[in-house]
């Protein structure tokens, strides 16, 4: 039974697209608010959500909608966001069996190598894809 559903955001939750300002700051993303009412439906449904981005420019919309988020990009540049399974573990207290991680691209990847439940979008690398549980029939992006 899966209890911890762990997202990653840009080209998950968003379609990648950033808007910037004229200094290269990021301004905006496009979210879909279907994506948050699933959301509510699986914690109502006793699985706990969390995010898991590589940009911290997320964590700011995910504190606005009460969803704990992580940054895997550590102070090494790192993106391997598997590093993060074993504080799942411990704040969750979930076994690897229980996680499901839902990604879309390379950075991802090392999820997709720890995790059996991982799921891809349709648009994700082939190499994603094939570490896959399951591909999606959707790729990442508002409807």
């Amino acid at each position: 039974m899966i209890k911890l559903l762990i997202l990653d955001v840009d080209g998950v939750l968003t379609d990648g697209t950033k808007f910037y300002n004229e200094k290269h700051e990021v301004l905006g993303k496009r979210y879909m608010c279907k994506d948050f009412t699933a959301i509510k439906r699986f914690a109502a449904a006793g699985v706990k959500v969390i995010m898991l981005s590589g940009d911290n420019f997320n964590r700011h919309m995910a504190e606005k909608r009460n969803i704990p988020f992580y940054c895997s990009r550590g102070s090494d540049l790192s993106l391997d966001k598997s590093r993060f399974i074993n504080v799942f573990i411990e704040e969750y207290g979930v076994s690897k069996e229980e996680m499901c991680f839902v990604g879309d691209d390379y950075f991802d990847l090392s999820m997709f190598k720890s995790l059996k439940h991982c799921f891809s979008t349709n648009d994700a690398p082939q190499i994603i894809k094939n570490n896959s549980y399951m591909t999606l029939s959707r790729n990442g992006e508002p409807v």
